[in-house]
């Protein structure tokens, strides 16, 4: 057995390049689910359990774990194997010995998205049916959380390059899309797009989209968004879609522009 150090010290940490794509994506997506009270550590080792954990990830941060949280001055937590780490780790917090909380203090969104199965890390994202809308029993201001994570998730989709504009207005639909303007917006969207058409520093999906605003989308029409976006451009796509069943459903008649966003926020001045 080798010691990755031969001083007994811990491993010094490597700089690693920053996060792209899916990766940078996911870890944005842990990191605000936390911020906003979406997703806990719960929801975390119920989609991760401690072995699973434990075996994808890189000796210096199982070793970082044990050590950090528990194990003070001994550098032999470096040198077990995958398997000693996940047994380990789970016996101690089933005495709660180690807090799962301070497991996540070390295991950070950024280090997640880093070395955890992508698919797994979906599961956690995706935990609450955020996108579902109007739920009996739900506290407004649940749903009000939920609509802003649903409006994060498509923001940073689209700023990590997993999604295009054209891509959200293709899917969505422009019919569906028109129908959450007022006609004098509909009007000056018209206007905006014959002044702006023929420059090319402005896509007119684009202008679309700014004109009707994502938190539009996603207060008003949350499913249509999730069934026509989300599921076919990012879940399919990247392959993150069978680590969760597939409880989205498509959206009922009930789901008119302008349904959930007045139930929710009140009528549009």
């Amino acid at each position: 057995m080798q010691r990755s150090d031969e001083s007994g010290a811990s491993p010094s940490p490597r700089a690693h390049p920053a996060l792209e794509g899916v990766g940078a994506f996911l870890a944005a997506m842990l990191g605000k689910g936390y911020e906003l009270g979406l997703l806990d550590h719960e929801t975390f080792f119920k989609c991760i359990p401690a072995r699973r954990l434990m075996l994808d990830l890189p000796g210096t941060v199982r070793g970082s774990i044990l050590q950090k949280v528990r194990f003070d001055d001994m550098p032999i937590c470096f040198d077990l194997s995958a398997e000693a780490c996940g047994e380990m780790l789970e016996f101690l917090m089933e005495q709660r010995k180690i807090t799962p909380e301070n497991v996540l203090k070390i295991l950070t969104p950024e280090r997640c998205a880093r070395y955890l199965n992508h698919k797994q890390l979906w599961s956690i994202v995706t935990a609450l049916p955020f996108w579902h809308g109007i739920r009996k029993g739900v506290d407004p201001q649940v749903l009000k959380t939920e609509f802003e994570y649903l409006t994060i998730l498509l923001s940073s989709a689209l700023k990590h390059g997993l999604v295009t504009e054209t891509d959200v207005v293709d899917g969505i639909g422009i019919g569906t899309l028109r129908g959450l303007l007022l006609s004098w917006q509909q009007d000056d969207l018209i206007k905006r797009m014959r002044e702006h058409g023929g420059k090319a520093e402005q896509s007119m999906d684009s202008m679309i989209l700014q004109r009707i605003t994502i938190k539009a989308i996603v207060r008003r029409i949350p499913k249509v968004l999730w069934e026509k976006v989300v599921n076919p451009k990012i879940e399919v796509a990247y392959d993150l879609w069978s680590m969760r069943p597939p409880e989205s459903t498509p959206p009922g008649p009930d789901e008119r522009p302008g349904t959930t966003y007045s139930i929710i926020y009140g009528n549009r001045s």
